[in-house]
């Protein structure tokens, strides 16, 4: 039974000149479990958009089931940073119970009031429903004595985590997620998985995790400029289908090249014989009486004019074979590719960590730690989110002087840092100039690099906080790669990447001489960098 159907839906914003989407058709049934790929500025963000209403269509038609709930987790969350708790946030999913529930435990009533107002409660299933906000909230990490929490004690990964549960209290008739790993840890992101996998209500979920993809979903919508093709499988077969499909494409066009030969030749040979035709002249032949016999000259000129005839039908099925072979014409995009050329270290060593400790709040957050990373280290820092990931990172790159121990670098160490939140961009900054930092010696080189990540032409002059998280990602990665380091410190770099941006930036890191050291829920990105790994939850969590 279908749920949602678009009808060739068309969009696009103000400020665009062209469409954002074109002519789309899709259709969501009670059994889908679907996975929304493309890439960045594709659209995908705005199709859910269109599906909640939030937008609407300028051509074409969204018909939805009546009263259909749909959960909505967006990519950038609106979780508001006030006095408000873990516990409110949640009951807010249940509007007209989280009014009573506040009634309650209000002190300006009386016990009559009180009295109704708990009747009027457990009426509403308020005691069931609260029941299984604590339930669910524990599953997520939330447990009772976190409830009242305040909003603004959450990290991001939390923060997304707790919107995820929020959705679920909804009980849902379908679920649209909007990227809904990039915050979350590998424990979190594996309960979700198994509750995804177990749900009973259809999803669409649009994700660059290639891994989450194939185990949550069964069927890929790929969006592009063409609209969505679907596949009936997930993103594994997606990729097979996909390169399978050129293949046969690729076959089908090389032997519609070899046909539209022969048939060239063959108009050829048809010209020629009419050319012939047209340069003979009749012969009169002697009958054996001596007589001249007639010769009719005429039937001569309407060979050769069935023979031209017969050259332009050829020729015209030709034109028509090219103009529909231009159509479906297999496309292999010329792709650039992303390279580091990192700078000259001499040193076995690049860097030493000898017990190093972080202390927020009269707690360590990690204590005891200690690393020595050589030229051809690749380490995976792991770690559930708040175990300090992140913070390691930091202080290594030089941007937290505030811990205890010793950390040895090796002379002359260039160290490039990608900061999860970006905090090492300058938002009033255009794309170029930040890269450049000043030398307009080298703007050549920072065109370059900016180029293989898709950012060319009048686009480096935009300011960076007008860009897409995507783009800012890949601005951030650009300054990187600028300054030749021998030594990456990598916080969620795939985090805003689309799948063929992830998988070139993973081609660059296969022949990166220097050390890496990342932080990543991306398991597939982890199995191909990593060849040691590191859990940050081996030191923490110790009372000062």
């Amino acid at each position: 039974m279908s749920l949602i159907k678009a009808d060739k839906i068309s969009f696009k914003y103000d400020s665009q000149i062209g469409d954002i989407l074109h002519s789309v058709s899709f259709r969501i049934t009670n059994k889908d479990k679907t996975g929304l790929i493309g890439r960045n500025g594709s659209g995908k963000s705005t199709l859910f958009k269109l599906i909640l209403g939030i937008i609407n269509p300028y051509e074409g038609n969204i018909f939805k089931k009546e009263g259909i709930l749909i959960g909505w987790l967006p990519q950038e969350l609106a979780v508001n940073i006030d006095n408000s708790s873990i516990s409110d946030f949640l009951w807010q999913s249940e509007g007209t119970l989280y009014e009573i529930y506040k009634k309650i435990y209000s002190k300006l009533k009386d016990r009559a009031q009180d009295l109704e107002l708990k009747g009027e409660f457990c009426a509403r299933g308020g005691y069931s429903f609260q029941a299984r906000l604590e339930k669910t909230a524990g599953f997520f990490g939330f447990d009772e004595s976190r409830l009242d929490y305040p909003l603004s004690s959450l990290s991001a990964g939390e923060k997304t985590k707790l919107a995820i549960c929020r959705i679920m209290l909804m009980n849902p008739d379908i679920i649209l997620l909007d990227e809904p790993t990039n915050h979350i840890d590998l424990s979190a992101m594996q309960w979700l998985e198994d509750y995804l996998a177990g749900l009973a209500i259809p999803c669409v979920i649009i994700s660059h995790d290639r891994e989450f993809l194939d185990n949550c979903t069964e069927k890929t919508w790929e969006l592009s400029e063409k609209g969505i093709r679907e596949f009936s499988g997930n993103y594994s077969f997606y990729k097979t289908e996909t390169a399978n499909l050129h293949q046969r494409n690729l076959l089908d066009y090389k032997k519609q090249q070899k046909k539209i030969k022969q048939l060239r030749r063959v108009v050829q040979e048809r010209k020629s014989m009419a050319g012939s035709m047209e340069s003979f002249k009749p012969r009169r032949s002697v009958k054996k009486n001596g007589g001249i016999c007639k010769r009719d000259a005429g039937s001569q000129k309407r060979v050769r004019k069935h023979v031209m005839r017969s050259a332009m039908a050829v020729e015209t099925r030709i034109k028509r074979m090219i103009e529909k072979e231009e159509k479906a014409r297999p496309f292999s995009e010329k792709k650039r590719s992303v390279s580091f050329i990192p700078g000259s270290l001499e040193n076995r060593w690049v860097i030493r960590i000898n017990n190093l400790a972080k202390e927020y709040d009269s707690e360590y957050v990690f204590r005891g730690f200690g690393l020595s990373v050589e030229r051809n280290s690749r380490i995976a820092v792991l770690g559930k989110n708040g175990s300090g990931k992140s913070t390691l990172l930091r202080i290594l790159a030089g941007l937290d002087s505030n811990y205890e121990g010793e950390i040895t670098r090796a002379p002359r160490l260039r160290t490039g840092y990608y900061a999860q939140e970006f905090e090492n961009l300058d938002f009033d900054s255009n794309i170029l100039d930040e890269i450049l930092c000043g030398d307009m010696r080298e703007e050549s080189r920072a065109r370059t690099i900016l180029g293989s990540l898709n950012i060319r032409g009048d686009k480096v002059y935009q300011k960076i906080r007008t860009l897409s998280i995507g783009e800012r990602s890949k601005t951030a990665l650009a300054k990187i790669i600028f300054i030749r380091p021998n030594l990456l410190l990598l916080d969620e770099p795939t985090n805003h990447l689309e799948i063929e941006a992830r998988e070139s930036f993973e081609n660059a890191l296969d022949e990166f001489p220097g050390a890496i050291i990342l932080v990543s829920h991306d398991r597939y990105f982890i199995q191909r960098i990593a060849n040691n790994q590191i859990n940050m939850e081996n030191y923490g969590n110790i009372k000062k």
